[in-house]
């Protein structure tokens, strides 16, 4: 709420406001995703834009990896050949 009061591109580099773009990089939604996007782009160079491009960057990289299927090895393969397996000399 605190991001939604300022007009667009005159967001205050205040520490709430820098403490909020955080959060939202932490454990933002998919629903903050556009007003990060909104903020990176429209603020002037500056702390907030910054901010903004560093939660985005962070809370796209969770969101994705949260969606991201479980790796599950089948009990038919084999694992994969580590150096220490292997004959000396040999690769």
């Amino acid at each position: 709420r605190i991001l939604s009061r300022y007009p667009a591109g005159r967001v205050p580099p205040a520490p709430l406001v820098l403490r909020a773009l955080a959060a939202l990089g932490r454990a933002g939604e998919t629903d903050h995703l556009p007003l990060l996007r909104s903020l990176a782009a429209e603020e002037p160079p500056g702390s907030v834009r910054d901010a903004a491009r560093a939660a985005l960057l962070r809370a796209e990289a969770r969101l994705s990896a949260d969606r991201a299927p479980p790796v599950v090895a089948r009990d038919d393969e084999k694992p994969p050949r580590l150096a220490a397996d292997l004959p000396a000399g040999r690769p």
